[in-house]
C-alpha cells in the first residue's frame, strides 16, 4: 500500500506550515506539549506526496485551521524518509497512507487517527472531535504513550528499508505464543500479517468491537474489511451473487452498525469491480446500501463520466449513491461530484443545491467561493 499511495502521489513542493513544526525527538514533542498542556497534532508525510504538500498549500493556511492548532495544540510535521521520528511513528501507529493525521494527549495517549487528504471542513471536525475526545479522557489504550516497543524482528523487519513481506507462519505462531505478554507487540504485527491463522482471525472478529476500543476504527475497519476480501476470494473467483450475499449475511451482524456499511462497501467494490467485472450491478448494489466513504464517489464518478457514453441508468444509480448522508461536513470534493451527476442529468436544481452547499461550507470555513460562485453563472 505504502509504495502504491507513492507512485501515485506526483511531486509538489509547497512551503511548510508556520503551526507545523518539526522536532528532533519523541521526548522533545512530549516535553513542550507538557509545558503548553495542549494536545499534540501530528502531520505524518513525506517530500514528493502531492496530496501532502496540497494540504500545506490549501489547509494548513486556512485562517480556523491555523487559529485551532495554534490555540489548541503542539503541531508536529514529520518526513517519514528523512527523519527518525517519522520512521518510528510510521512503525508505532502503522501509518501506510499519506498523509496521516494524529492526535495525541500530552502525555503522549492517542486520541485519534485518520488519513487522506483532508479538506479544511473534514479537518476541523476531525480535530475538534479529537478534543471532546481528550476532555472525556477517551483514548486509545492499546497503544502505549511510549513511541518504542519491544516488537519482535519479523515486524522490524516489514518495517525496515526493504519492507520485506512478512512469513505469516512465523507471524501467526509468535503471536499466539507471545500475546499475554506483550499484547501491543502482538496485535500490530497480526495487523500486518497478510494471512493470520484461523484462531486469530475467529478472535479478532468476535472481539471485534474490543479492538476498536484498543486502537481506533481506521486501523481496525480496515483490517477487518481485509480479512473478510481474503475470506471472499477463497469463497468466490467468479460471479454468483447469491452466494455473495449469503456471505455478508455471515458477518453483518458481528460489527458495529456503521463499520458493517463501510466494510460491506469495500466487500461489494473487491465482488462486483474485481470478481464479476459489472460496475452497473456494483452500482446497483451501492445505490440501494449506500456510504460515502473517503473519496471513492469522487474517484468512480472521475471514471465512469470520463468514458463516453454514460447510460442514463448510471447517472441514476450514482445520484441515489451520492445523495446518502451529505451535509456541508461532506468533503468538497465529493459535494462537487454529486452535484456534477446532477448537471449531466439535466437537473439544474440539483446540480445548483450542491454547488450552494458548498459555497454555504466554504463560507462556514472562511475559504474562498469565487470558484463554487461562478459554477453558478456557467
Amino acid at each position: 500500500m505504502f509504495f502504491i499511495v507513492f507512485l501515485l502521489c506526483g511531486y509538489l513542493k509547497a512551503q511548510e506550515p508556520e503551526v507545523l513544526q518539526h522536532f528532533s525527538s519523541w521526548n522533545e514533542v512530549l516535553a513542550k506539549a507538557r509545558q503548553s498542556n495542549k494536545l499534540i497534532f501530528i502531520d505524518v508525510y513525506f517530500t514528493g506526496c502531492h496530496p501532502c504538500a496540497v494540504m500545506d498549500k490549501e489547509v494548513f493556511t486556512n485562517k480556523q485551521v491555523k487559529e485551532k492548532l495554534t490555540n489548541e495544540f503542539i503541531g508536529v510535521k514529520t518526513d517519514i524518509l528523512k527523519e527518525q521520528l517519522g520512521d518510528s511513528i510510521v512503525r508505532k501507529y502503522q501509518t501506510m497512507g499519506f498523509p496521516t493525521f494524529l492526535v495525541l494527549s500530552k502525555d503522549g495517549d492517542l486520541i485519534a487517527a485518520t488519513n487522506g487528504f483532508a479538506d479544511v471542513g473534514v479537518l476541523m471536525k476531525f480535530m475538534t472531535k479529537a478534543v471532546g475526545l481528550n476532555q472525556q479522557k477517551t483514548y486509545l489504550t492499546g497503544f502505549s504513550p511510549a513511541l518504542n516497543v519491544a516488537y519482535p524482528q519479523v515486524y522490524l523487519d516489514y518495517f525496515g528499508k526493504e519492507r520485506r513481506r512478512i512469513e505469516d507462519s512465523v507471524a501467526n505462531s509468535w503471536i499466539i505464543q507471545k500475546k499475554a505478554l506483550n499484547r501491543e507487540a502482538a496485535d500490530m504485527l497480526f495487523m500486518v500479517t497478510r494471512k493470520p491463522a484461523p484462531q486469530l482471525q475467529e478472535d479478532f472478529i468476535k472481539n471485534y468491537n474490543g479492538y476498536r476500543a484498543l486502537y481506533g476504527d481506521a486501523l481496525v475497519l480496515g483490517k477487518a474489511a481485509n480479512i473478510l476480501t481474503a475470506n471472499l476470494k477463497e469463497k468466490l473467483n467468479e460471479r454468483n451473487d447469491e452466494l455473495f450475499i449469503s456471505f455478508l449475511k455471515t458477518y453483518e451482524n458481528k460489527f458495529p452498525a456503521e463499520d458493517w456499511k463501510i466494510i460491506r462497501f469495500l466487500l461489494a467494490d473487491h465482488y462486483y469491480n474485481g470478481i464479476a467485472k459489472n460496475t452497473d450491478a456494483f452500482l446497483g448494489f451501492i445505490a440501494v446500501n449506500p456510504v460515502l466513504y473517503k473519496n471513492y464517489y469522487g474517484a468512480m464518478v472521475s471514471t465512469l463520466t470520463g468514458k463516453q457514453p454514460v447510460t442514463a441508468e448510471r447517472l441514476s444509480l450514482l445520484g441515489r449513491w451520492g445523495a446518502a448522508g451529505i451535509d456541508e461536513n461532506t468533503a468538497f470534493e465529493t459535494i462537487l461530484a454529486i452535484a456534477k451527476i446532477h448537471k449531466q442529468q439535466n437537473d439544474i436544481e440539483g446540480y445548483k443545491k450542491y454547488v450552494s452547499l458548498a459555497i454555504e461550507k466554504a463560507g462556514k470555513y472562511e475559504v474562498d467561493t469565487k470558484a463554487y460562485e461562478a459554477m453558478l453563472t456557467n
